[in-house]
């Protein structure tokens, strides 16, 4: 393949900055993707997304292709040499499956920013349901003490650990998912499907595993209904410490369609409110000797069995995660409903292989490495594999990656605790391009940054719960325990670290430096924001922001506080609202390494001091202080909920006086993995 050197130079250009997908980058070279590039150096592309089916690769170089997006990949028709280069390395569509081979019974399959998903399709219907993918690890079942709205039957809560991960259904059964397997009108498909007693729950399964072999469905344990409820938090909803009618159908709000409110962040939809959902377990009044593997513990003969969730006419304290009640298994009612899950088994699904995904997640953001040198990760390995830190009360690895839980002690046995994600060493280009919208000059110029040492990281901004845990009260203005502590400045946090660290042994917590910040950030990409390129159609108005961040745009959208800013006059609003202000963390997406609210909400004090460009940065990842006296501007990263949104992107930076305090600016620690 020759190949001018000014399309050589464009080429590069548009890798360095643009995009991921090969097809879109060789179009805008000018370039025929299918002719041009005949028998080229394909190394490290990702096809994420390109049409494929008509490429010449009889003699291309295809080391470290990735395949798993590629569109119109044919094995059957492709030379028997570029097959066998993917059969042994690149990656294809297929590698979803650990055992590199769909299951019989699954349809399609991918990854969504919730994490990995798989449907299957009643035979000879037109009806499809999708499964989420809870991955192996462990959690605390029942709810503490101290939880607002706690019964006695929630406890005591207790470990359980899932060796194996499992498949969830996303949804609650619909009408026309029992209609297409039972028999029977659907009068109202897309809602759930009600007035089902334990027996027909199960009945149902069975019935749908004989018409799809190797499925193996069943109803959950009460263990996992809790743990794929929860998706890895520990406030008393998966969306924080309260719920509204946006997020969840109860008290009295009546039945809606399945789908139709926001997922928890595994993907699953409902699993608070709208139906209660029939569990495998017999009831008892209390956790005491529980099964700690995740298993149903059996019934009695006719005894009780468990529902979880709640429902559209109970109260809110019934819908958190932790509650649980009991029905005879022969009773029905208008608001009882269920979902199906299936565990994994070491055994083949009719010659498909084990219907496990391969760990896709960290797969692709530890190997998606290019000449370019953009987002290079190592990767993560599994939470076994890293050492148990002396801090940490529990570590352990899910779709992002490797975590581990800090606990800090507020006394009468009680505690704060706060996820640190472990970012592996890897190399990235910092800083944005010429050409990227909204862009300041100080973000240049662009050059590559090697993280020598891996480093742990809070996955959200400092709470104002945690703050008061360490330090007695909280600052902020806008008052509320899972929102950003606020109003800190950088000597204030220098002193809340020296405490923090005091109080829990080889802790060693730190502020990122600004290279570790954006590199975290980026999660390995490079585009504007982790969700992609920026269009800003208004200062407010940059629609990529409205699922990850919280910005000018987006923040006063049912805004839950009497204390907040006038924001009816601020411009080109992506959405009307006349009040704003912070929001609880983890409201938005995470990046693909874990990292909530990276970008908005706070800004984010980072080590550094402020330079008005990067001649001169450091390009190891440490912090660039050059010995002041301490009195020089401090960085800060990530915009806020009342900034517009060019200031809302990775590359974006801004610096203060440290001792300046402001109701827009927090932090996160770090600590270097040694």
């Amino acid at each position: 393949m020759k190949l001018t050197r000014e399309q050589r130079r464009v080429i590069g250009a548009i890798v360095r900055h643009k995009s991921d997908n090969f097809g879109e980058l060789a179009g805008l070279t000018g370039l025929d993707p299918l002719t041009d590039f005949r028998d080229g150096d394909f190394r490290d592309v990702d096809f994420d997304g390109t049409d494929v089916s008509a490429f010449v690769l009889s003699e291309a170089a295809l080391d470290g292709a990735l395949w798993d997006g590629a569109i119109g990949l044919d094995q059957a028709r492709l030379p028997p040499d570029v097959a066998a280069a993917i059969a042994s390395g690149a990656r294809y569509r297929d590698a979803f499956w650990a055992s590199a081979h769909p299951p019989s019974w699954a349809e399609d399959w991918g990854r969504d920013a919730s994490g990995l998903w798989c449907s299957f399709r009643v035979p000879n219907t037109e009806v499809t349901q999708r499964l989420r993918w809870c991955p192996p690890g462990r959690f605390l079942m029942g709810s503490p003490e101290s939880e607002p709205g706690r019964d006695d039957d929630e406890g005591p809560q207790h470990e359980v650990v899932f060796a194996e991960g499992f498949w969830m259904f996303e949804t609650a059964v619909t009408e026309a998912l029992w209609s297409a397997v039972m028999g029977g009108p659907a009068e109202s498909p897309a809602f759930p499907k009600t007035e089902i007693d334990w027996t027909q729950a199960r009945a149902f399964a069975e019935k749908l595993n004989a018409l799809l072999p190797g499925l193996s469905l069943g109803l959950p344990s009460e263990a996992q209904w809790e743990y794929a409820c929860r998706a890895g938090t520990d406030t008393p909803y998966s969306f924080g410490e309260r719920v509204t009618m946006k997020q969840v159908r109860y008290g009295g709000g009546g039945l809606v369609p399945v789908a139709s409110l926001p997922p928890n962040p595994w993907g699953l939809r409902e699993m608070h409110g709208n139906v209660w959902e029939w569990c495998e377990d017999g009831w008892q009044d209390n956790y005491n000797d529980a099964p700690t593997d995740g298993s149903a513990r059996p019934p009695d003969g006719a005894a009780a069995r468990v529902v979880r969730g709640g429902s559209w006419d109970f109260v809110a304290r019934y819908v958190r995660s932790a509650f649980r009640y009991w029905f005879h298994p022969s009773f029905r009612r208008d608001r009882i409903g269920f979902r199906c899950a299936r565990v994994q088994r070491e055994q083949s699904d009719s010659g498909s292989g084990v219907a496990a995904p391969a760990d896709l997640a960290r797969e692709r953001s530890a190997e998606r490495a290019t000449s370019q040198g953009r987002g290079r990760r190592h990767p993560a390995g599994a939470a076994e594999a890293v050492r148990t830190p002396v801090w940490a009360k529990r570590i352990n690895a899910d779709q992002f990656g490797t975590y581990a839980d800090l606990a800090i002690p507020t006394g009468k046995g009680r505690f704060v605790l706060q996820r640190m994600r472990l970012i592996q060493p890897g190399t990235f280009s910092m800083g944005s391009p010429d050409d990227e919208a909204g862009r300041y000059t100080d973000e240049g110029p662009v050059h590559e940054v090697k993280i020598q040492q891996g480093f742990w990281l809070f996955d959200t901004p400092c709470t104002q719960q945690l703050w008061r845990a360490v330090m007695g009260s909280s600052p902020s203005y806008f008052k509320s325990a899972q929102r950003p502590v606020e109003r800190v400045s950088f000597e204030d946090v220098a002193k809340f670290l020296a405490a923090l660290n005091d109080r829990v042994n080889d802790l060693d917590l730190i502020l990122p430096s600004e290279a570790q910040w954006e590199y975290a950030c980026r999660a390995g990409t490079q585009d504007a924001t982790y969700a992609g390129p920026m269009e800003i159609l208004g200062d407010n108005n940059a629609p990529v922001l409205d699922n990850i961040a919280w910005y000018g745009g987006n923040s006063g959208v049912e805004y839950d506080l009497r204390r907040g800013y006038d924001s009816a006059d601020w411009p080109d609003k992506q959405h009307e609202h006349t009040k704003a202000g912070t929001r609880i963390v983890k409201r938005k997406l995470p990046n693909r390494w874990g990292l909530y609210d990276m970008l908005g909400n706070v800004w984010e004090w980072c080590a550094d001091e402020w330079h008005s460009n990067y001649d001169g940065a450091p390009t190891d990842g440490s912090a660039w202080i050059v010995g002041s006296d301490g009195a020089a501007r401090r960085v800060v990263r990530g915009g806020s909920w009342d900034f517009v949104a060019r200031h809302v992107r990775s590359a974006s930076r801004s610096g203060f006086h440290p001792s300046y305090r402001d109701d827009r600016i927090g932090f996160r620690c770090a600590r270097v993995q040694a």
